[in-house]
């Protein structure tokens, strides 16, 4: 196992890709700290705390519980975040604000408390979304964090090496929870399905891995191909309706 005796730390790992990544370590034999909103019970390897990431009290009492341990951190995944509107939803700046708070300040937080307490070839991960590349509109909160995290990562990267590795992964979409999904949804990627969160757990624990100990301050999107399809009006069948102006 790849990863027996190291020490992981994971946000937001209670479900979805955050669950998806606490599973692939654990089965590699990791030892992980997990912080999310949700309750859960820490297991053998495992070390759930329930707290709030926007919260600097919460953060530092994460911090503490792993550095209690007496254990250097090896993999760090910046993974928690909940999707935040924008504009026209009139979303007003405080949860914009609480949105950069999770998804930038927190990452930028816990890479500052624990980056002195990591081991020489130690990587950090931060999960972006390709929303921090391209939009929908009404969208501005979860764009504007995501980007963030990307800036951050390409700078810390170059502020922690070469004794840590900073990268970054931009899923696309990732189905979560069970759903219907039409011969469309699966045939715009063309790959020709949707993503699952082992898709993204693989890319984290490769890129965790010393097989990647030559990639840093990069972000690869996963998102079967997804983002790479140029569409015109009309092209495959797609057409584009006008709506009123929501300026």
């Amino acid at each position: 196992m790849r990863f027996s005796d190291k020490v992981i730390v994971v946000t937001g790992g209670a479900q979805g890709i955050g669950k998806a990544i606490v599973d692939a370590f654990l089965a590699e034999g990791a030892f992980v700290f997990m912080m999310d909103l949700q309750h859960g019970q820490s297991a053998a390897n495992l070390v759930w705390i329930q707290g709030d990431l926007t919260l600097d009290e919460d953060r530092k009492f994460f911090v503490d519980e792993i550095l209690k341990s007496k254990r250097k951190v090896d993999v760090l995944v910046n993974n928690a975040m909940v999707f935040t509107t924008g504009l026209r939803s009139h979303t007003p700046t405080e949860a914009i604000r609480k949105a950069i708070e999770l998804g930038a300040i927190a990452p930028y937080d816990l890479i500052l408390q624990l980056s002195e307490s990591m081991n020489e070839s130690s990587s950090i991960i931060n999960l972006l979304s390709t929303r921090a590349f391209q939009s929908q509109a009404d969208s501005e909160g979860y764009a504007m964090a995501k980007g963030a995290l990307g800036s951050l990562t390409h700078a810390a990267a170059l502020s922690l090496g070469p004794k840590v590795r900073v990268n970054a992964i931009a899923p696309g979409w990732i189905q979560t929870k069970p759903s219907t999904l039409s011969d469309s949804d699966l045939l715009q990627h063309p790959v020709g399905r949707v993503g699952t969160p082992g898709d993204i757990a693989k890319a984290v624990v490769f890129l965790a891995s010393e097989d990647a100990g030559f990639i840093t301050g990069e972000t690869i999107t996963i998102d079967g191909g997804m983002s790479k399809r140029m569409i015109y009006h009309h092209d495959e069948g797609w057409t584009f309706a006008t709506k009123e102006n929501h300026g």
